[in-house]
């Protein structure tokens, strides 16, 4: 392992890496391979960047988010609330965002911006990273004393102020939002509704509000399975393979992170056939490794799910599950940690797509077949 400049001086050099990347290197005082690692991750990254769209982001969140609203006062002035926002100053808040989200992909750092607009202090913050990244890097003592001072800040300008947050966060290619609203109940005469980003929430801060369960689950394990950071995926995918066999959530949100990574509106998946004998000529079995082993050099594993998750059942009828791990190692040491993921979710969507089915009562050849003959 090379140290110091050293290792900064191996990253240039292997990497190509100029200019305010490799200065950054230079004066962080962290791990070299670390700093090099990122540095690439975000230069490939910025290639396939997902246009930032945030007016699109918004309008998709707040139609989810309205949908899940009860029907109390509360709930209504919220929704009065943010569709007048959105109808009226949806463009101001796109102009803020664009430009804020411009500086953090620039610098790497979040970035924030506040306005009032009538009896609202709106706040937008960019993020150069996951939702989870920006959890334990920006609010390792909980969202709860941000919002506090934020909440205490607007007040101090206008007594009779609410607080409206929209948080845009860039996970290497994907870009998310998470949205608050604290109203100010000394100004209501009725309950107030409080919208908070559950995902950014400490465990203790979901007890407080009374939040026992993560309403968004599917929504956050579709942003970690998208994740690029090793650990945010893997905690991911270890949450969802926990999920129960019966539990459609489990495929639901592998086949949606697949999706989503693919870049394409509308995808096809690989559907293994639980009831019946699939018969696969010999050329195509044998042939399978290789040609998962080509997609994933040009980082095409996601450009066509349905075709490599075919070729990945065929590879298993002959390899079984050992040559399944080493491949997705192979996979790893030759294209990289996108493809090693990719791998791993065309597995488990072929996997899932099975226990889900079976777990219901429909039988697989095998089971039918040990039936008729002791029948």
């Amino acid at each position: 392992m090379l140290e110091g400049d050293q290792g900064a001086a191996a990253a240039k050099a292997l990497f190509n890496i100029t200019g305010a990347d490799y200065y950054t290197i230079l004066k962080s005082g962290r791990d070299p391979a670390t700093a090099y690692r990122e540095a690439v991750d975000r230069k490939l990254a910025n290639k396939n960047r997902q246009t930032f769209e945030p007016d699109k982001l918004i309008k998709d969140h707040v139609v989810r988010l309205l949908a899940s609203l009860p029907n109390d006062r509360g709930a209504r002035w919220a929704r009065e609330v943010i569709e007048k926002v959105v109808e009226e100053e949806l463009e101001n808040l796109c102009l803020i965002a664009r430009g804020k989200m411009s500086e953090s992909l620039s610098d790497g750092e979040r970035h924030s911006a506040s306005v009032f607009m009538d009896d609202l202090f709106v706040s937008v913050s960019t993020f150069p990273c996951s939702v989870e990244v920006a959890k334990r890097t920006h609010y390792q003592r909980g969202y709860l004393p941000h919002l506090d001072r934020m909440v205490t800040m607007g007040r101090e300008e206008n007594p009779r102020c609410h607080w409206l947050h929209f948080q845009f966060f860039w996970d290497v290619g994907l870009f998310w939002v998470q949205f608050t609203l604290f109203p100010n109940k000394h100004v209501l005469d009725f309950p107030p509704r409080y919208i908070l980003p559950i995902d950014l929430l400490s465990d203790e801060e979901k007890r407080e509000a009374g939040l026992a369960a993560d309403d968004s689950r599917c929504e956050r394990l579709v942003r970690q399975l998208t994740s690029r950071d090793d650990a945010t995926f893997g905690d991911g995918l270890t949450e969802v393979l926990a999920i129960p066999d019966s539990d459609a959530l489990r495929l639901r949100a592998i086949r949606e992170a697949i999706r989503l990574r693919s870049g394409e509106e509308e995808v096809a998946f690989y559907e293994p056939d639980v009831g019946g004998l699939t018969v696969r000529r010999a050329e195509e079995v044998s042939k399978a490794r290789d040609q998962i082993l080509a997609l994933a050099k040009e980082r095409s594993l996601l450009a066509d799910p349905e075709e490599s998750g075919g070729l990945l059942a065929a590879f298993t009828t002959l390899g079984g599950f050992d040559a399944v791990v080493n491949l997705a190692y192979e996979i790893r040491d030759v294209a990289g940690f996108d493809q090693f993921q990719a791998f791993q979710l065309l597995y488990n969507q072929n996997r899932s797509a099975v226990v889900l089915r079976t777990s219901r009562g429909q039988q697989t050849w095998t089971q039918r077949a040990t039936e008729e003959f002791h029948g």
